[in-house]
C-alpha cells in the first residue's frame, strides 16, 4: 500500500502477481515464479527455457524516523 511519504489507503488492491495468473488462466499460459530476493539460482531456474521472464524488484525505505535496510528516511 505504501507508508512515509507515500502513504495511502485503497479501497482495493490486486497484485500484480495475482493479475497475471489470472489474466495467465483465461488463455492457458503456464506462470513460474521465483519469489526469493536474494537466490539467483532459483530466478534462473523459474526463467529457463521460457519465452517471457517479468522481474519485480522492491526498495523499502523510511521516513526518517524508520531506518530500512540501512537507509533512513525518503529516497
Amino acid at each position: 500500500m505504501g507508508w512515509g511519504s507515500g502513504t495511502v489507503d485503497f479501497p482495493y488492491l490486486i497484485d500484480p502477481l495475482s493479475a497475471i495468473r489470472t489474466r495467465a488462466s483465461s488463455d492457458g499460459t503456464t506462470v513460474t515464479v521465483a519469489s526469493s530476493d536474494s537466490d539467483t539460482n532459483a530466478a534462473k531456474s523459474a526463467a529457463t527455457g521460457k519465452d517471457v521472464a517479468i522481474v519485480f524488484i522492491t526498495a523499502d525505505s523510511g521516513e526518517g524516523y524508520i531506518t530500512v535496510e540501512g537507509n533512513q528516511g525518503d529516497r
